[in-house]
């Protein structure tokens, strides 16, 4: 399952039902949350680039997630059967 999170309530809520097989992606508010991406249960945590670039984040900045551009978010939703956005 892919879950899209949109902010730290989002992270928080999503955490309890993320699995090692999931991945999360942040957006929009959650852009701030990148070094939380370590602490995440799943292996696999995203980014979005476009987010990133409109908070004044430099993508160099970001070590802990891997960071994706609007078709990078769009191949990771047709990878999953099924995502979860958490707001």
């Amino acid at each position: 399952m892919l879950h899209i999170i949109k902010n730290k309530a989002g992270l928080e809520a999503a955490s309890v039902f993320l699995s090692s097989q999931d991945e999360l992606i942040l957006i929009e508010e959650a852009s701030y949350l990148t070094k939380l991406c370590s602490e995440s249960i799943t292996e696999r945590s995203f980014v979005l680039l476009e987010d990133l670039l409109a908070r004044g984040i430099n993508k160099e900045q970001v070590a802990s997630c891997e960071v994706v551009d609007f078709s990078g978010f769009v191949r990771l939703t047709e990878r999953h059967d099924s995502s979860l956005t958490w707001e």
